[in-house]
């Protein structure tokens, strides 16, 4: 490797091709603008957002070839100008989230003649240039425990139990999908809250999570030949108060305004593809019923990324499920295939 504040050179994974494998190899990095940040990544988390883009579901790819992932850790090793929130040396959290600091010039990299797009944040690589809004210190030590998932999955989902006051009065919930944020929500809603939790996924296993997480109830639609009666039945006729859609899955959101009483509210995190519509019956608004998305759980990297790590470290049930399988850089293509075939919850690439 060469490093420096002119020339860098290291190992990245590049989408070059929509609807093709990643390609591992290495780029080269010019000096740091205003406002960047050099991260060496220690561990970088994948999130299904990354597959919608390697799958061209983002709608049109404008920024071919570019790097890719929005969850890391790792450590700073060098500060562009006016950079005034970190130092060399300190342990970060990477994130899409935005905190304090400089909102920089998306990075960008050479990579066999031609411009590689980095973005302001991207975290499929050795080392990473991000904009210092990107960048969140954090205990080392509690990080560590946690890992990358505290850059999206964590606070995304966790954070909605901290940051939306309709949860703190419900008495029944539901969250609908248990990928990394739904898992997350769940958490949050079992930590934060002494409402009844009902999750609601298509696979037993990730139910079966949920039941160790400590769901009061799990549905699997599959298996209901009607889930608005399954969730009567449950609440006694009141049906939810607050439902979590986490899925990514339009034709589940567009079914949640059912699930819902005429105070409740649905509240996606979820981002269905590009093109997807959401349908409603405007007679569902007049009633009282609401919904509306969430943008990374309503958090503040600044005052939520370690507090969220430290109600979560101690956890042990929720520790187990994320501490899943670490890949090398080099097998980048096994771990998202992996996360497709939902054989894993949140995969890591270990730089």
């Amino acid at each position: 490797m060469v490093y420096g504040t002119v020339l860098m050179k290291f190992r990245a994974a590049i989408l070059n091709e929509i609807n093709k494998p990643l390609i591992v190899d290495t780029i080269k990095s010019n000096s740091l603008l205003e406002g960047q940040v050099l991260v060496k990544v220690e561990k970088s988390g994948i999130c299904r957002s990354q597959i919608f883009e390697i799958n061209g579901q983002r709608g049109k790819d404008d920024y071919l070839p570019h790097l890719l992932g929005h969850e890391a850790l790792g450590y700073v090793i060098d500060i562009g100008e006016n950079v005034s929130t970190l130092q060399k040396g300190d342990f970060v959290v990477l994130s899409w989230i935005q905190s304090k600091g400089i909102n920089a010039e998306p990075a960008k990299y050479s990579w066999r003649g031609k411009v590689l797009n980095g973005g302001r944040v991207t975290t499929f690589s050795e080392y990473s240039v991000c904009s210092e809004n990107r960048c969140t210190k954090i205990s080392e030590k509690v990080a560590k425990l946690i890992g990358p998932s505290l850059g999206c999955a964590l606070p995304t989902g966790y954070g909605l139990s901290l940051t939306f006051n309709e949860i703190k009065k419900a008495k029944f919930a539901a969250v609908v999908g248990l990928g990394g944020i739904g898992m997350s929500a769940l958490t949050g809603i079992i930590q934060e809250t002494n409402c009844k939790v009902i999750c609601i996924d298509l696979e037993d296993v990730r139910l079966e999570y949920a039941k160790k997480l400590g769901a009061d109830y799990i549905i699997n639609p599959f298996r209901e030949s009607n889930l608005k009666e399954r969730i009567k039945d449950i609440t006694k006729n009141k049906l939810l108060d607050v439902l979590f859609e986490c899925s990514g899955s339009i034709k589940a959101l567009n079914g949640t305004l059912d699930l819902i009483n005429n105070n409740g509210i649905v509240k996606f995190v979820s981002h269905p593809k590009s093109g997807d519509v959401l349908k409603i019956d405007p007679f569902d608004l007049i009633l009282g019923k609401k919904i509306e998305g969430s943008w990374g759980g309503g958090v503040k990297p600044e005052k939520h990324f370690e507090l969220i790590a430290k109600k979560t470290s101690k956890n042990l049930e929720f520790l187990n499920l994320y501490s899943m399988k670490d890949y090398p850089l080099d097998n980048i293509n096994d771990a998202i295939n992996d996360l497709r075939n939902l054989k894993v919850l949140r995969p890591v690439i270990k730089m």
